[in-house]
C-alpha cells in the first residue's frame, strides 16, 4: 500500500508568479504613497490658506474696532519703510498700524509685516505683528485715506505667499502654486 507519488504532480510557486505578485504589490504601494503625498500637500496648502485668511480677518477686525470710536485718523504713505495708519483714540492715545517692508525688493514678501502699536506718540514704529507675508498691490499704498469721503480708510494689500516673477513652483511657505489673495476693502470711522 505504498503509494507512488509522481514528482511532476506537485504544485509549487514559480519564479514568474513571484515576480508578478511583487510587481502588483509595488504598483499598489506606489498608488497609495502617491495619493498620500497629494493629500498631504493639499492639506498643507489648505492649512496655510486658512492661516492667511485668519490673519486678514484679524487685521480688519482690529482696524475696524479702533476706527469705530476714534476721534480722527491720518495716513502717511511713501516712506522708506512702508505706510502708516495712525488713529487718535478718545482718550488721546494713538494706535498705529504700520506696513513694514523688511525685504529689499518691495514685491517680494520676505518678512513684510503689518504691526500694531498702542502708544502716546505717533512716532513709535514697533509693535505686535498682526499680519505676516504682506506686499503692496501694484503701485497702491497699503493704507490710503479716501479722496471722496474723509472718514473712509482704504486698505490694499496682498496677503500670503507668492513668488516674483510669478511661477507655479514650490515656494518656501505654502508649497506649490499661489496661496495668496488680495485684500481690497474700506473701513469707516463713525
Amino acid at each position: 500500500m505504498n503509494q507512488i507519488v509522481n514528482v511532476n504532480d506537485r504544485r509549487a510557486v514559480t519564479l514568474i508568479e513571484v515576480l508578478v505578485a511583487s510587481a502588483l504589490m509595488v504598483l499598489l504601494t506606489g498608488i497609495v504613497v502617491v495619493s498620500m503625498i497629494v493629500h498631504a500637500r493639499t492639506a498643507y496648502a489648505n492649512l496655510n490658506q486658512e492661516r492667511v485668511t485668519e490673519s486678514a480677518r484679524r487685521l480688519i477686525q482690529n482696524i475696524s474696532a479702533d476706527m469705530a470710536d476714534s476721534q480722527s485718523f491720518q495716513v502717511q504713505t511713501g516712506s522708506s519703510n512702508g505706510d502708516t495708519l495712525t488713529i487718535l483714540k478718545p482718550d488721546n492715545t494713538f494706535v498705529s498700524y504700520r506696513y513694514v517692508q523688511a525685504a529689499s525688493y518691495p514685491n517680494s514678501i520676505g518678512e513684510n509685516v503689518i504691526v500694531k502699536n498702542l502708544q502716546s506718540s505717533p512716532a513709535v514704529t514697533t509693535g505686535t505683528v498682526i499680519c505676516r507675508l504682506v506686499s503692496p498691490v501694484g503701485k497702491l499704498p497699503v493704507f490710503a485715506k479716501d479722496s471722496q469721503v474723509s472718514t473712509l480708510l482704504n486698505i490694499h494689500a496682498r496677503l500670503g505667499d507668492r513668488s516674483n516673477p510669478s511661477t507655479n513652483v514650490d515656494d518656501l511657505w505654502t508649497g506649490r502654486g499661489f496661496q495668496s489673495f488680495l485684500l481690497n476693502t474700506s473701513v469707516a470711522r463713525r
